[in-house]
């Protein structure tokens, strides 16, 4: 109920389960002004109530399937690009500073392709639990880091590989990847102009910052999840896709 001092008017709204099904105005003698006014409030409402709607069907929503098109095909299930993207958590043991504990690899279209905690050699002084999202309890069902190695790069073999500040994670993974083929979304200029900077603009962008700016996505909020930050890194290349597939592939504009 909405009320004034010198007249009242009524917006009588509908709700089902807590969730809002229609909002109007109830006949009452109220001038055009505030008549007017009111409709904004109704127009509002309804424009929330559809983009909540919106927000429910969204990819970008963890608990809905994500698919992403190919831009040549526009199919929901070509892969005749081969692009994956990769992340990776890291913890610290006696041998290494930041050593592999999962990795996790999706398809150009969102679907997990592998996604394991994995056992590193030696043992583990720092899980970085709060940050990785690593527990010793993880390490029980590891796979152990040779045959992690090998499944990891039979799925990266001839393929294009995406990841933010990749470098770090194939230093992790220790597969070299020819530069053609490593796609760094913190270094893509046509991605780095979506983010507002210029291309002498060398500073870094934090994956966390490009979820928020690009896709007004929140992650990253507590411990990270390798296969969310890998998804996530894929919904942002898949922004420049179109610019990549006819003007950059395979020659990379980097900075």
């Amino acid at each position: 109920m909405v009320t004034s001092t010198q007249e009242s008017i009524t917006l009588d709204l509908v709700f089902e389960g807590g969730t809002l099904l229609n909002a109007r105005i109830k006949d009452s003698e109220v001038t055009v002004k505030m008549k007017r006014k009111l409709k904004h409030i109704v127009n509002d409402i309804q424009h929330l109530k559809k983009k909540k709607l919106a927000a429910e069907s969204s990819p970008i929503i963890e608990n809905k399937n994500y698919y992403m098109k190919c831009p040549l095909c526009r199919s929901n299930e070509c892969d005749s690009l081969q692009i994956v993207g990769v992340d990776c958590e890291m913890v610290q043991t006696e041998y290494q500073h930041n050593a592999l504990a999962r990795c996790s690899i999706v398809s150009l279209h969102g679907n997990t392709l592998y996604d394991c905690f994995i056992r590193p050699r030696g043992n583990i002084l720092n899980y970085r639990t709060p940050i990785s999202g690593v527990y010793p309890h993880h390490m029980e069902i590891a796979t152990c880091l040779d045959v992690a190695k090998e499944e990891i790069r039979s799925i990266l073999r001839d393929k294009f590989v995406v990841g933010h500040t990749i470098a770090h994670d194939l230093k992790c993974l220790e597969i070299e990847i020819p530069s053609n083929r490593a796609i760094d979304i913190n270094r893509y200029i046509p991605i780095r102009k979506l983010c507002g900077l210029q291309e002498y603009d060398k500073f870094p962008v934090g994956l966390k910052k490009m979820a928020k700016l690009l896709l007004d996505k929140s992650i990253q909020d507590g411990q990270h999840c390798s296969r969310i930050d890998a998804l996530t890194t894929m919904q942002i290349f898949h922004l420049s896709l179109p610019h990549w597939v006819h003007e950059d592939m395979p020659d990379l504009q980097h900075v």
